[in-house]
């Protein structure tokens, strides 16, 4: 759980956009490109260069490896 904290922590600092995680997965309640890529940046600046990012519906996922 203090992986998930941190990086919730992370995107609560870049947006409000609502996000969560399930099995792993953080899920951002937007598909919006900007807001997306904003995101990823700081996800990948502060804890991991290891992310994927993609879209699904009407969420953006982003993936760890």
């Amino acid at each position: 759980m203090g992986f998930e904290k941190k990086v919730l922590d992370v995107v609560n600092g870049v947006t409000s956009v609502g996000a969560s995680f399930t099995n792993g997965t953080l899920f951002l309640n937007t598909i919006d490109s900007k807001t997306a890529v904003k995101v990823f940046n700081a996800i990948y600046e502060e804890v991991t260069p290891g992310i994927m990012m993609g879209t699904c519906c009407s969420e953006t996922y982003f993936d760890f490896v």
